[in-house]
């Protein structure tokens, strides 16, 4: 069902794109969108009981961190790239705002920073937005008044702010 709304999303994307940038669609349903010249964009089972006949090269995990049954949704996402052709590369971009440390996305990203996953670390910040601007950031905070310990998570200006200052706190707030 997740793939779903990815799946709407692209075709939001797709249409409203300038004409010519992305080929003719051909076939548009809630799992996959087919192009004339044979490519797609296809909606993927997320489990490791999954069927296997369905191989992908480009993935977008989103929101990894709050991922209900994270560790099966990634074994079952391994076991979708396992069986490509040699040679063929995959590509997988994971966002995620950090929810704390330890966690199937905190263990990926630091395992980029200290190059021992074959993943390129990225963080950005609040201010990496043009749109946050001084101005956003004093709405934020006072739209945030109730809650100021998920400021830092949800927008942090570090890396360490998003996985310290995180909103799994051990202690009530």
């Amino acid at each position: 069902e997740h793939s779903i709304n990815v799946i709407e999303q692209a075709r939001m994307m797709i249409l409203s794109a300038p004409s010519g940038y992305f080929p003719a669609l051909v076939r548009s349903s809630q799992t996959d969108l087919v192009f004339e010249d044979g490519t797609g964009i296809y909606g993927l089972p997320g489990t490791v009981s999954a069927a296997r006949s369905e191989r992908g090269r480009f993935f977008l995990c989103t929101e990894q961190a709050f991922w209900e049954d994270a560790e099966e949704q990634w074994r079952g996402l391994q076991g979708a790239i396992a069986a490509l052709p040699e040679g063929e590369r995959t590509y997988i971009v994971i966002e995620s705002t950090a929810d704390g440390v330890g966690n199937l996305f905190h263990r990926i990203y630091t395992g980029a920073k200290q190059r021992a996953n074959g993943f390129q670390a990225r963080f950005n910040g609040w201010l990496d937005n043009p749109y946050h601007t001084m101005a956003w950031r004093e709405q934020t905070e006072s739209r945030m008044a109730e809650t100021p310990h998920l400021i830092a998570s949800e927008y942090p200006e570090t890396e360490e702010q998003a996985f310290i200052e995180s909103s799994r706190v051990f202690f009530p707030v």
